[in-house]
């Protein structure tokens, strides 16, 4: 067995590795709006479903355990970014994004987008093909 070989080459291990490095890159420029990009992609789903999606289906969405979700939006809830709906007919709760949420979102925007293109222009290959890639590990079951 080659240790070092697979440190290198290792797929889960780079890709958490890069997963760190760039949650430390957003989470810096969002500081500033009191928010992590964790939170912030959070407030994003909710803001494409448009109140549609339950905790389950933003769970889904987001590639997150429902508990996982359910505590993520506490300190959201507290803050006035988000309501959460109450159960109706056996239907699990859904997630409403308020205005102050949409605010913090519009206001983050260029923050976001500034490490975005920062991460682009790092990227070696076209962004289509590395979103392609990671799209296809997502559907490995």
């Amino acid at each position: 067995m080659d240790d070092k070989l697979i440190a290198n080459t290792c797929y889960a291990t780079r890709a958490r590795r890069a997963a760190r490095h760039l949650s430390r890159m957003y989470d810096d420029a969002l500081r500033p709006h009191g928010i992590k990009v964790s939170q912030f992609s959070i407030l994003v789903a909710a803001s494409v479903s448009r109140g549609d999606a339950t905790i389950t289906e933003l769970a889904d969405e987001l590639g997150l355990e429902r508990s996982t979700l359910s505590r993520n939006l506490q300190p959201l809830e507290r803050r006035g970014l988000v309501e959460i709906g109450e159960e109706q007919q056996h239907r699990s709760r859904q997630v409403l994004l308020t205005a102050q949420g949409e605010r913090l979102i519009e206001d983050a925007y260029g923050d976001w987008a500034r490490v975005q293109d920062r991460a682009r222009g790092q990227l070696p290959i076209d962004e289509s093909a590395i979103l392609g890639s990671l799209s296809a590990l997502n559907a490995i079951t």
